[in-house]
């Protein structure tokens, strides 16, 4: 919905303070997973997985819609305000860090846990009485941290944020676009 438009700006803010941070030598090693070597890897497998995902959490749909300039503009705005912002600093930054720190498995694990923490505390924060229903409680033991889990994997094996942020961008954006 809106909302995640609007964490766009918390994301924005943290990448441009790491940014920030690095240039004035307080970070050692700035990596957001954006590497020209790596950029073409990914995509087939991050397709493969949005369909699982959805079809798995959705089912199979009747029809999808994807036909006007303002859907493919929907998707643009959710790839470059969501799902980029949010790859470059989860897996990018977050996961990066903690594999130099703790190896590929646990980075992997660690990452997961932080991004549901954080996930329930947007919820905490900006929709307190989500609280109260169940839905919440699904989303944050399975939804949130399965994706982070497919996420954070599709970022080990290809080191490209970007096919992440692709993923990422077709989970929030598809099932409004699909019809059962």
């Amino acid at each position: 919905g809106m909302l995640d438009y609007y964490t766009f700006f918390g994301y924005a803010a943290a990448v441009i303070a790491l940014f920030v941070f690095w240039k004035f030598k307080q970070i050692d090693y700035l990596d957001f997973g954006v590497r020209r070597e790596r950029i073409s890897y990914g995509y087939f497998l991050a397709l493969i997985a949005a369909v699982l995902i959805i079809g798995t959490t959705r089912g199979l749909p009747g029809s999808v819609n994807l036909g006007s300039p303002e859907t493919m503009l929907h998707f643009v705005l959710i790839f470059l305000l969501i799902g980029l912002p949010r790859e470059m600093f989860w897996r990018g930054f977050v996961q990066t860090y903690l594999c130099r720190q703790f190896g590929p498995l646990l980075s992997l694990i660690f990452t997961v846990l932080l991004v549901t923490a954080a996930r329930l505390a947007i919820i905490i924060i900006t929709e307190p009485w989500m609280i109260n229903y169940p839905y919440t409680y699904v989303e944050a033991a399975v939804l949130v941290p399965g994706t982070a889990l497919v996420l954070g994997f599709l970022y080990q094996r290809t080191e490209n944020t970007i096919a992440g942020a692709f993923l990422h961008s077709i989970i929030i954006f598809l099932p409004g676009y699909i019809f059962y």
